[in-house]
């Protein structure tokens, strides 16, 4: 009896005793923060048009700004964005996540959130007018669960008054379920409190207002004289194009030639999805692929313009083609002569010219679509954007991302997106492993996670852990050779809500091969295990390979701080040519000057001058570091490029 009792026992504690995982939506949206902080203009409230619109009214949100564009709408608190949707019948949607302007949740309690509200319509001179669009709930992020998570319709009557005209409640969906746009309308704007000259609708969502939650996704708005069904002539590309590479999203700059990434990760099909709204053929005979390159100095056309489509006629409803691209955009590279030490993307465009075609303003924008693919320091499988956070609460849980080196390299540290989710205490352990995850790590860093300052971020909220020794702060990179390895990180020690937040990118659920999880000291892969199906994605995580050691985002919070403005003065900011630099004391031999542009990338590295030439710089933010040469202290200054 006591032995059954004591291996009872003994099982209640090791359920306790093994980790957990759970997942649940973000905090921020660390996109909208970082654009609100360099768009400071954009960021707030409402921008009214003075200019009335006439009929017809028609936006799919297929541009690249995140805020919906001031032409037709009031308000800049929806997510202009690809990726948290799902199954877009037109490239961009705009999603209602909860979050205000600047990214930021707006406080807590159920209630409204975002509100999209258009410009004023003339409609004091028709008899009818009619509005339809599509919706969706969820897409790839957080379910609007009960009765109240609701989108609302609404219409501004002529005394003033916003009049509810329909509310969409998610129901009963399950988690892992794939979602479709519902088309709704037409819905008529028939009553005379509303057909006069300055009516405006708007929709609105209802939400818990602490983060990107209970989501819903818009597409599609169309207001007309004549009742505005699903049928138009427009045929619209619904995705961007792909990376250039098969798995990853971004590979080392310099193992970008190697012949085993060539022949292994580049593409010789890119996937092309489109959607014909119309109930007849549509032919776009004049189709073109573009590919180039683009770095800080120079642009260089990867190969002649192929025609996008081998065959041009589209009939009705959704299209996912492929197309053959030339395997020799390497070579062209090369002959270009492109600066093998600079860092670059490779610019992916779709372009076509479809007929029939319908005349409406703003239809012809989804018939051109372009994504970037970053070649810079490390291995990536995500895309940069996190549609929700994992959490490992329990010691001695561990999380890992597989990933293949094609070439002899060292690695130098890890980029790890932490959203901001709570307050972080304890530690996490760092881990590298070759080969095989069963087989000891061959480095490990403690590491105590904190939110890194916005201006200090290295890349859209991640947060960069270079490889040093726990006691002399020296880097100590791994040797990788050719073949897997593996990193990721082990939960330690912390007091209380246990759990370090990591950013999982769900647009990449293919990546879930590549991703392991140890709850009870066995490593599962998340793609053959059916309890983790809502875990597929890529683990906001990156390996920094390459012959330099990154930025620490520790020391770039170190509190040995130089106070710029006790020392010296940058001027003008923003700067079109020149920043001068005055340092008050005359030493500049005391200084020295780092410059990293907003994707943490190292521009440049000097002794501090009078004068910084900033002419060559593309347009944009830069980061600038400057240390005492003497103290070692570390200033930051931001710098704006016009």
């Amino acid at each position: 009896m006591m032995r059954q009792l004591f291996m009872a026992c003994l099982v209640i504690i090791t359920i306790q005793l093994q980790a957990q995982i759970s997942t649940t939506y973000p905090k921020e949206n660390p996109q909208l923060v970082e654009y609100a902080l360099n768009n400071p203009s954009n960021e707030v409230g409402t921008s009214r048009s003075s200019v009335m619109l006439d009929l017809p009214f028609f936006d799919d949100f297929s541009y690249s700004t995140p805020y919906p564009e001031a032409s037709h709408w009031e308000d800049r608190q929806v997510y202009i964005n690809n990726t948290w949707a799902t199954n877009l019948v037109s490239v961009g949607v705009a999603t209602f996540d909860g979050l205000d302007a600047t990214g930021s949740p707006y406080g807590g309690g159920v209630g409204s959130s975002d509100t999209l509200t258009s410009v004023a319509l003339n409609l004091g001179g028709v008899s009818n007018a009619f509005i339809s669009y599509y919706v969706q709930p969820r897409g790839l992020g957080d379910l609007p669960e009960g009765g109240d998570k609701n989108l609302v319709l609404e219409f501004l009557s002529a005394d003033g008054e916003w009049i509810e005209m329909e509310r969409h409640t998610a129901g009963n969906i399950l988690r892992d379920s794939v979602l479709q746009f519902d088309f709704i309308g037409p819905i008529a704007i028939n009553e005379s409190q509303f057909l006069y000259d300055g009516f405006q609708f708007r929709f609105r969502n209802i939400s818990s207002r602490d983060g990107a939650s209970d989501l819903w996704h818009l597409d599609y708005v169309r207001v007309d004289e004549t009742p505005t069904n699903q049928v138009i002539d427009d045929l619209a590309f619904t995705k961007l194009p792909p990376s250039i590479f098969k798995n990853y999203t971004s590979v080392p700059l310099t193992h970008f030639n190697d012949p085993g990434l060539v022949a292994a990760e580049l593409r010789s099909e890119l996937p092309i999805e489109l959607y014909n709204h119309s109930n007849q053929t549509i032919s776009t005979e004049e189709s073109l692929l573009r590919l180039r390159y683009i770095s800080a100095t120079n642009e260089v056309r990867a190969f002649i313009p192929p025609t996008l489509f081998d065959n041009p006629n589209f009939a009705s409803n959704r299209q996912e083609v492929g197309q053959s691209i030339r395997r020799d955009y390497l070579d062209r590279l090369e002959r270009q002569r492109l600066d093998p030490a600079e860092n670059f993307q490779a610019k992916m465009i779709y372009e076509m010219t479809p007929a029939p075609q319908d005349d409406q303003d703003g239809i012809l924008r989804n018939d051109s679509v372009v994504s970037f693919t970053t070649i810079d320091d490390y291995y990536a499988y995500d895309d940069g954007t996190s549609e929700a956070v994992i959490n490992i609460s329990g010691l001695s849980g561990s999380a890992a991302m597989e990933f293949y080196n094609y070439k002899e390299d060292s690695l130098r540290g890890f980029q790890i997106q932490i959203p901001r989710f709570r307050s972080v205490s304890g530690t996490i352990t760092l881990k590298v492993w070759l080969e095989d995850l069963n087989t000891a790590p061959v480095a490990e860093l403690a590491v105590v996670p904190f939110f890194v300052d916005d201006i200090r971020d290295t890349l859209q909220a991640f947060t960069t852990y270079a490889l040093k020794d726990g006691i002399t702060g020296m880097p100590t990179p791994v040797a990788l050779p050719v073949g897997k390895f593996f990193i990721g990180w082990t939960q330690g020690t912390c007091n209380g809500n246990c759990g370090v937040p990591i950013g999982l990118d769900r647009n990449s659920p293919e990546a879930a091969e590549k991703m392991y999880l140890n709850l009870d000291g066995n490593w599962r892969q998340v793609s053959s295990d059916p309890l983790s199906a809502h875990l597929k994605g890529a683990l906001m995580l990156r390996p920094i390979l390459g012959s330099e050691t990154p930025l620490d985002s520790e020391l770039a919070t170190s509190t040995n701080e130089l106070k710029l403005d006790e020392v010296m003065q940058l001027f003008p900011n923003p700067a079109t040519d020149i920043v001068n630099v005055q340092v008050f004391d005359g030493n500049y031999d005391n200084y020295q000057i780092q410059i990293h542009n907003v994707l943490g990338q190292l521009v440049d590295v000097s002794p501090l001058q009078a004068q910084l030439d900033i002419s060559s710089y593309p347009q944009g933010t830069y980061l600038l570091q400057i240390i005492n040469l003497e103290t070692r202290a570390l200033g930051f200054q931001k710098l704006i490029k016009q």
